[in-house]
C-alpha cells in the first residue's frame, strides 16, 4: 500500500523547439550525438494558489489532453502537517489556482491521517479523471475517484466495494493507476486488503463505462498463481473494452515476478507470468501502447540479490514476445543496479524508453534506449547527465528515475533529477528526435535549484509539459513554467 513519502513541492514547465521536424526520420542510434535544434524552457515558478492550500507538497500525476491543457494531482501538508489531496487544471495555457479535493465521504478527508491523488487521466479539456486514496485511520486506506467536467472538478467519491462504505470488510484500498480512453470510460487499477487485519495484498481492476463504475474484480489468474498477494501495476486503454495491465505477484520466500495481462472487447484475459530465465524478482513499472495490440513493458528483473537488470517485452499484433534484457544497459552497469523506468512510443514499433543505472563507481545515471522499426537498438548513456549527476552510489539509484513521452512527430522529452552526495541538484530536461539525443539541461530558475522532475507530457506536436517537486531557501514550494 503507498505511503506518504518525503514531501517536496511542484513544477511544471512548457517546451517549444525552434524548429519543426519530420516525422518519418532514422530513429536509429547512429544518430545519436548529432546536433539538433535548441528548446527552449521558462523559468520554473510556483503553482498559482498552492500557497493558500499549504506550506510543502508534491505532485504525483499529469495528464494533458491538449497544448496548454492540462490537470495535475497530488497532496499539501495542512497546518496539522497532514496530507491532503488536490488538483490543479491549465486552462488554454493559463494554470488555475490549485484546489483541495472536495469529498462525499464522512468523517472528511480532513479529519483521516492523509489524502492524496496518486493518478490522473485526461481526454478533452476540461474533462479529466483522477483517483486517489485516504486514510481514514492510520492502519486502513480508502480509493477515491474525482471527476472534472466542463472545468469544474466534483466531490470524490468511492468506487463501489472500495470505498468507506465497506471499509470493515476491506481494511484497505488504493487507486494507483487510471487510464481512460474516452470522457465517461475509464479502467483503474490498484490493490486492496480482502479482510481487517490481513496483511496480503491483492490487485484489482476497476472499469468504469458511460459513468457508472462497476465492482472491482481479482485479476484472472491471480488467484490460482499468488498464495501470497499481488499488486496492480501501470495500465494503458487505446479504446473502451481494450486495455493492458501489468503488476506483480507475490511468491513463497519474499519473491515476486512480473505479469502482464490483456482486456479484449471488454473481457479480460488470463495473466501473461513470464519474466524468464532472467529473475527471481521482478517489476514493469512502465508500460505504453501506441495501438490496440502493439505494447512495450519495461522495468528489471534480478537475479540474485544485490543486482538488478534492465528487461523489455513486446507485444506485437496481440501477442507477447519474449522478455529481452535492455540492449546495451549490462554493458553502462557492469553488473550493477538498472531498471527501466518510463517508455514512449511514437507508433507502433517505434518507441524510446529510458532508466537509471549504477556501475559501481559513480552515483547513479540515465540511459536512453530506441526502438527503430520494431528493433530496439544499444542503449546509451543519456548525453550530459553524468556531468550533471554526481550522486553517491547505493539507493540513490533509484530517486531519480526519469521518464519520457513523445508526440506524433518522433519528438521525444525525457525529465529526471540530478544528485550530489544523495540531494537533488536540480531537474534536467533532454530531448531525443529521430534517433538524436541533445545534450541534457538543468530546468532554469531558482526555484528549480533543486528540483527533481518526476512527470512529463506532449499532447501535440512539440508543445511539452512536466512536473515536478522544487526546493527554495530549505523550504519545498510548489513550482510551475509557462511556454516561452
Amino acid at each position: 500500500m503507498r505511503a506518504f513519502g518525503l514531501v517536496a513541492a511542484v513544477a511544471v514547465l512548457v517546451a517549444v523547439p525552434t524548429t519543426l521536424y519530420g516525422a518519418h526520420e532514422d530513429r536509429s542510434p547512429s544518430h545519436i550525438g548529432k546536433t539538433t535544434p535548441a528548446v527552449g524552457w521558462k523559468t520554473a515558478i510556483e503553482l498559482p494558489g498552492f500557497s493558500k492550500l499549504g506550506t510543502r507538497g508534491r505532485v504525483e500525476a499529469l495528464s494533458c489532453s491538449t497544448a496548454g491543457n492540462c490537470s495535475v494531482g497530488g497532496y499539501y501538508l495542512n497546518k496539522w502537517r497532514t496530507p491532503e489531496a488536490f488538483v490543479a487544471s491549465e486552462v488554454d495555457g493559463h494554470w488555475h489556482p490549485a484546489l483541495e479535493v472536495r469529498h462525499t465521504y464522512s468523517p472528511p478527508f480532513n479529519s483521516s491521517s492523509g489524502a492524496q491523488v496518486s493518478a490522473i487521466s485526461c481526454r478533452t479539456p476540461g474533462n479529466c479523471v483522477a483517483s486517489g486514496f485516504f486514510e481514514p485511520q492510520r492502519s486502513n486506506q480508502d480509493a477515491f475517484v474525482v471527476r472534472e467536467v466542463a472545468g469544474i472538478w466534483q466531490p470524490a467519491g468511492p468506487i463501489p466495494g472500495l470505498g468507506l462504505k465497506r471499509w470493515r470488510q476491506y481494511s484497505s484500498a488504493a487507486v494507483e493507476y487510471i487510464s481512460c480512453p474516452s470522457v465517461t470510460s475509464c479502467v483503474a487499477t490498484g490493490q486492496y486488503t480482502p479482510s481487517r487485519g490481513s496483511y496480503v495484498e491483492e490487485g484489482f481492476v476497476a472499469t468504469e463505462n458511460e459513468g457508472v463504475w462497476t465492482t472491482p474484480m481479482q485479476l484472472p489468474g491471480t488467484q490460482s498463481l499468488d498464495a501470497q498477494g499481488s499488486d496492480g501495476g501501470p495500465v494503458v486503454c487505446t479504446s473502451t473494452g481494450n486495455c493492458v495491465a501489468t503488476g506483480v505477484i507475490a511468491t513463497p520466500l519474499t519473491h515476486f515476478t512480473a505479469y502482464v495481462v490483456n482486456e479484449r472487447q471488454g473481457s479480460w484475459n488470463h495473466i501473461i507470468k513470464d519474466v524468464g530465465q532472467y529473475s527471481r524478482a521482478a517489476s514493469y513499472q512502465a508500460l505504453a501502447c501506441p495501438s490496440s495490440g502493439n505494447c512495450v513493458a519495461g522495468g528489471f528483473s534480478s537475479p540474485a540479490r544485490n543486482y538488478s537488470r534492465a528487461v523489455i517485452v513486446n507485444e506485437v499484433s496481440g501477442r507477447w514476445g519474449q522478455v529481452m534484457l535492455a540492449p546495451g544497459v549490462a554493458t553502462l552497469s557492469k553488473g550493477h543496479y538498472a531498471m527501466v523506468t518510463s517508455i514512449a512510443c511514437v507508433r507502433a514499433g517505434e518507441c524510446t524508453a529510458v532508466g537509471t543505472y549504477t556501475d559501481g563507481k559513480s552515483g547513479p545515471q540515465t540511459f536512453g534506449l530506441i526502438e527503430d522499426r520494431g528493433r530496439w537498438g544499444t542503449a546509451v548513456e543519456l548525453p550530459g547527465t553524468a556531468a550533471l549527476n554526481k550522486g553517491a552510489i547505493g539507493y540513490g539509484a533509484w530517486v531519480n528515475a526519469p521518464e519520457v513521452t513523445c508526440d506524433t512527430t518522433n519528438y521525444c522529452v525525457a525529465v529526471g533529477s540530478t544528485l550530489t552526495f544523495n540531494r537533488y541538484e536540480g531537474g534536467f530536461v533532454a530531448i531525443e528526435v529521430n534517433g538524436t539525443w541533445q545534450s541534457a539541461t538543468k530546468v532554469p530558475g531558482t526555484l528549480a535549484q533543486h528540483a527533481n522532475m518526476t512527470e512529463v507530457s506532449c499532447p501535440s506536436a512539440l508543445r511539452c509539459t512536466a512536473v515536478g517537486d522544487g526546493v527554495t531557501s530549505r523550504v519545498e514550494v510548489p513550482i510551475v513554467s509557462s511556454q516561452i
